[in-house]
């Protein structure tokens, strides 16, 4: 026969089915009692259960594929009652206004907590999902609103954030007034000429223009460029600082308007570039090391030289007949006798916080390992004779150094015996 037949494979397990009633109507008790025990040992109790079940229902079910009797009734239709107006049920009553002040205490506040339920919730979770885990309570403080400490650690870690959040407030406050000022806000050229508004259209690959706080305008404000001093890419920490040295020899040399280099000088001194010329000296890439001395020799020595500084305490150039303002001797002096020597007062008070320890060990330690190239060490020697020769308390600071007067002497002795 046909295997693809239907009636084939029914008769197949109508013929099964009988031949298992009929081994099972020839076995004796025993035999069935042994059976019974070899599938209960087989099969769970709720299985057994399961299966008698569906037999049960299968045989008391009526078959599949007995024949449906013929219904001769015509079939149903669905009529819809005509709707009377007397039948439409009135409708509802408007909702009454309701105070809104009223019922305010009854919303929740989410950000009320007097029972600490939040705090208890969060070390409940913790102890449940990681049980194995130290309480820090330090870590889960984030968790927590402004107002729910309860315990010693909690009010700890808002105590903590308050004073950073202060902390912060008054930098920025700090910082906010620097850049309000104009001379904040003035860019420069990398060869320290100042931006005007008509090279507004610089090229792009100029590299003028960068992500700033306006970069569509060219150019590199002091407070950028002392930032990108910082930078954790050697190349930009040179060209940074070899900006702030061009922008120094431009005061030096007389090229802006004696009002408008001593703005720009101020701006310098107001963001303390000092610390940054320090920094660089201790950098650990050769090329910037020498870039910041390069800058820092022409604040001290150049400066000095062009007699840069009284110029700009005076107002306009300086005449040798009549030098009477403290400075004019070469010494920058913190003794101002008007208001134009703040600049002197305040440039000596720069140079006295970078003469320290540090700063010297670093010089010291440049010149004794010949850590850049010549030119560079000789200038650095330089900017130590010069700040010797403005005061007496820098020289005194200087020849205290245990190392750094020696060394000098040995390695310079034209430079340091000369007048």
């Amino acid at each position: 026969e046909d295997p693809q037949n239907t009636d084939y494979w029914t008769s197949i397990r109508s013929q099964v089915s009988q031949e298992n009633q009929d081994r099972v109507m020839n076995m004796s008790e025993a035999e069935i009692r042994e059976a019974q025990d070899e599938i209960r040992s087989a099969v769970s109790n709720e299985t057994l259960q399961r299966i008698l079940q569906r037999k049960n229902k299968a045989n008391t079910s009526e078959p599949h594929n007995s024949p449906t009797p013929k219904d001769d009734k015509p079939p149903k239709q669905v009529r819809f009652a005509e709707t009377d107006e007397s039948d439409i049920p009135p409708p509802p009553p408007q909702a009454e206004w309701v105070d809104e002040s009223a019922t305010s205490d009854s919303r929740i506040n989410v950000d009320d907590n007097s029972t600490g339920a939040d705090s208890e919730f969060y070390q409940e979770t913790k102890r449940r999902l990681f049980p194995s885990n130290m309480v820090e309570d330090a870590q889960l403080a984030w968790m927590m609103g402004h107002n729910q400490a309860k315990s010693p650690m909690e009010q700890a870690v808002l105590e903590t954030r308050q004073q950073n959040a202060q902390a912060a407030a008054r930098a920025s406050s700090s910082s906010d007034k620097l850049l309000e000022r104009a001379a904040s806000k003035v860019r420069f050229a990398f060869d320290g000429q100042i931006m005007g508004e008509e090279q507004s259209d610089v090229p792009t690959s100029a590299g003028l223009h960068h992500h700033g706080d306006d970069p569509e305008k060219p150019g590199y404000t002091i407070p950028e460029l002392l930032h990108l001093s910082r930078s954790t890419v050697p190349a930009q920490r040179s060209v940074a600082m070899a900006t702030l040295g061009n922008i120094i020899h431009k005061v030096n040399t007389g090229v802006w308007d004696p009002a408008q280099a001593a703005q720009v000088y101020t701006s310098l001194l107001d963001w303390q570039a000092e610390l940054y010329f320090v920094h660089g000296i201790l950098d650990t890439n050769k090329t910037s090391r020498a870039k910041s001395v390069i800058s820092l020799w022409t604040w001290v020595v150049e400066m000095t030289r062009y007699k840069a500084l009284v110029r700009l305490a005076t107002g306009g150039d300086l005449e040798p007949s009549n030098p009477k303002l403290p400075g004019a001797d070469i010494k920058m002096t913190a003794e101002p006798v008007a208001v134009k020597g703040v600049l002197i007062e305040r440039t000596f008070a720069a140079l006295d916080s970078m003469l320290c320890t540090k700063f010297m060990d670093a010089v010291y330690e440049n010149i004794s390992m010949s850590l850049m190239p010549e030119q560079q060490l000789t200038m650095l020697a330089e900017c130590i004779k010069t700040l010797a020769s403005m005061s007496n308390e820098f020289n005194d600071r200087i020849n205290a150094h245990s190392r750094l007067p020696l060394l000098l002497q040995n390695k310079y002795p034209y430079l340091m015996n000369k007048p």
